[in-house]
């Protein structure tokens, strides 16, 4: 506004609109916790601000063209993912989760059978002690190709003298295996035969 000495009056105005842009955000979703039988690759969705100046993950793996972040687990992972964004003012947002994912193994034999020799005089029940154990505590099933497995324990009845293969199979939900072998040495005396002669005279001076 300007005033001469007349006390004439002008006036003028501007407008001026001032915008800021949003701060950046980013988002990679929930933390990841994952029990698999194989190797496996997962793929996380990364949600960004539009068109930020850069994204920086703290391992490789993001694929800009599908906004995907993938990895694939082939061991027992722990550790964490931290992505990073700017935008064109240098403001910064970041965003992590952690990952937790467990690679199956196989049962292990945590006490074996031992090979032995038993000595018997009727057909008996005998027991070799076998421990199954699971770093995932999986173990679908435990199967033997003879006798019985209960209560830690392998269960047969010989009937005769000779040796006995007893194999244990432990199976896990993932199918993996382990197996124990012993071999048992039955003595017995059944079916003995005497071979005696037939009667007979003898004459002795």
């Amino acid at each position: 506004r300007a005033v001469d000495q007349c006390n004439l009056v002008s006036a003028d105005t501007v407008r001026v609109v001032v915008t800021t842009s949003r701060a950046p955000f980013v988002g990679i979703g929930n933390n990841i916790t994952a029990k698999i039988c194989a190797p496996q690759e997962f793929c996380i969705d990364v949600v960004t601000s539009e068109n930020p100046s850069s994204i920086v993950f703290n391992r490789p793996g993001y694929n800009p063209q599908t906004k995907k972040y993938c990895f694939t687990a082939s061991q027992t992972t722990a550790d964490y993912l931290k992505v990073t964004v700017t935008d064109s003012c240098g403001r910064i947002a970041t965003d992590s989760i952690s990952i937790n994912v467990q690679l199956n193994s196989a049962p292990r034999v945590q006490t074996a059978m031992r090979d032995t020799t038993i000595y018997l005089c009727r057909p008996n029940n005998i027991c070799l002690p076998v421990v199954f154990a699971d770093s995932q505590n999986n173990i679908a099933s435990i199967t033997v190709n003879r006798g019985n497995y209960s209560n830690g324990q392998v269960c047969f009845v010989p009937y005769d003298s000779g040796t006995y293969t007893i194999i244990v199979r432990a199976t896990d939900s993932c199918g993996a295996v382990k197996s124990d072998t012993a071999l048992v040495k039955i003595l017995t005396d059944q079916y003995v035969k005497l071979d005696c002669p037939n009667d007979t005279t003898v004459f002795m001076c």
